[in-house]
């Protein structure tokens, strides 16, 4: 008899225990369901933007100054890439020759 009483329990536990895990399963599956609506708004104004971005290209809007500004950009890294170059052709011109090493 005290037998069939634990069984019971253990398995009322079990079906408690059960139900606590479906119950934070379906919080977890609502909280998912909300971010995904969230993403999918981000995801949706991120397309709005590039359609846009899309049409003022095509219309021609915007093109020049862009042009201009990704020349100014070209002009820009030219300019750093020879001062880089010099630098360095000075920095080993004041150096010197390498020193040999001899070594056994």
């Amino acid at each position: 008899m005290k037998e069939a009483k634990k069984s019971k329990e253990a398995k009322e536990d079990l079906i408690r225990e059960i139900l606590e895990s479906n119950i934070g399963l379906q919080n977890k599956h609502a909280d998912l369901m909300l971010e995904l609506s969230k993403l999918s708004k981000h995801v949706e104004n991120l397309l709005d933007l590039f359609e846009g971005a899309a049409t003022a290209i095509k219309k021609g809007e915007d093109r020049e100054p862009l042009a201009e500004r990704l020349d100014k950009l070209l002009e820009q890294n030219k300019n750093i890439a020879n001062g880089l170059l010099l630098l360095e052709k000075y920095i080993r011109e004041r150096k010197g020759p390498e020193p040999l090493s001899f070594s056994r």
